[in-house]
C-alpha cells in the first residue's frame, strides 16, 4: 500500500498539479480570511470556513478525475489488479495519497487561528472542530469523486459528472425549501431516483437479469407503499434532501452543535463510497 500511496503522491507533485490545487485554496482562503476576519474585524474563523465552502465544487473534480480513470485508459489498472495485493490495499492506497495532497492544505489551515490568536480572542475549540467537519467533508468528497473516476475511463467525464454531483449536494439544503410535498408528485420523483440508483447497480454488475429483478421489486414496493398508505410520501423529498445535505454536518460544528453522529456521518460516507469503488475494480478483474 505505501507503494501506491507513494506513487499518487509523485503523480501529484512531479507535475504542477498538486501545486496549482494547494495553491488556488490558498489564495481564496487567503482572500476571504482578509476580507472577513482581518478587514471585517470578525474573530470567527469558521465563518471564513463556511464562505469557502463552495471550493469544493471546482477542487474535488480536479484532484479525483484522473485518480482511477486515468489508470484504465493507460491499461495501467490491468498491472495494478495482477499484483500480488488486494482491491482493498490499491483503493484505500489511492484514497491516502489523493486525501494527502488535500490535508497538507488543511494543516497550513490550522495556522491561521493561532495567527488570530496573536491579535484578538479566539474560540480555538470551536474553531478546530470547525477545521475537522471541513476536513472530514473534503475527505467524503474525494472517496465521491474516486468513485465516479472508477466508473469510467474519461477523466473529463469523471470531473463533470463529480462537478454536477458535488454542485447538487452543496445546493441540497438550499433547494430543499422550493421541493414538492404533494405525496403523488412525490412518488413520481421517488420512483426516477430508484431508477437512477439502478442504473448505477447496472454499472457495478453488469447482469441484465439481475438488475432487472431488483427494478421491478423496488418499483412495485414503491407502488404498494403509495396505494396502501401514500402519507408516507408526505414533506418526504424534502426530508430526504436534507439527510443528503452533506454540508449540514459540517454546519453543526461550526455553529458549537458537535455531536458523534456528525462524524460517525462523515465517515460513513467515506467507507461507503470507497467500499463501491471496491467492488467497481473487482467487478472490472473478474470481467
Amino acid at each position: 500500500m505505501l507503494a501506491i500511496i507513494s506513487k499518487e503522491l509523485r503523480s501529484f507533485f512531479s507535475s504542477m498539479l498538486g501545486y496549482s490545487i494547494i495553491a488556488f485554496y490558498m489564495v481564496v482562503l487567503g482572500i476571504y480570511f482578509v476580507m472577513i476576519n482581518c478587514l471585517g474585524q470578525h474573530g470567527h474563523f469558521e465563518a471564513t470556513l463556511q464562505s469557502i465552502s463552495f471550493m469544493f465544487i471546482v477542487l474535488i473534480p480536479i484532484l479525483t478525475m484522473k485518480s482511477l480513470a486515468d489508470e484504465r485508459r493507460n491499461k495501467t489498472d490491468q498491472l495494478l489488479l495482477t499484483a500480488p495485493i488486494s482491491v482493498e490495499k490499491i483503493v484505500g492506497g489511492k484514497y491516502i495519497g489523493t486525501v494527502s495532497v488535500y490535508l497538507i492544505a488543511m494543516a497550513i489551515t490550522c495556522v491561521y487561528p493561532l495567527i488570530m490568536g496573536a491579535y484578538g480572542d479566539v474560540n480555538f475549540k470551536l474553531t478546530y472542530v470547525c477545521i475537522l467537519g471541513f476536513t472530514l467533508l473534503g475527505a467524503a468528497y474525494i472517496a465521491m469523486g474516486m468513485f465516479i473516476s472508477s466508473l469510467t475511463e474519461n477523466s473529463v467525464i469523471a470531473a463533470v459528472v463529480t462537478f454536477i454531483t458535488v454542485l447538487l449536494t452543496y445546493l441540497m439544503s438550499a433547494l430543499s425549501s422550493s421541493l414538492p410535498n404533494d405525496n403523488m408528485i412525490v412518488w413520481l420523483v421517488y420512483a426516477v431516483l430508484y431508477l437512477v440508483l439502478i442504473i448505477v447497480f447496472y454499472v457495478l454488475v453488469r447482469n441484465l437479469f439481475i438488475t432487472g429483478i431488483v427494478a421491478v421489486v423496488g418499483e412495485i414496493v414503491l407502488a404498494v407503499t403509495y396505494v396502501v398508505k401514500p402519507e408516507i410520501y408526505d414533506n418526504a423529498l424534502i426530508g430526504l434532501a436534507e439527510k443528503l445535505s452533506i454540508l449540514l454536518p459540517f454546519q453543526n460544528m461550526c455553529y458549537g452543535n458537535v455531536s458523534a453522529a456528525d462524524i460517525l456521518y462523515y465517515i460513513s460516507v467515506i467507507l461507503i463510497f470507497l467500499f463501491l469503488t471496491i467492488q467497481s475494480i473487482k467487478k472490472r478483474r473478474w470481467n
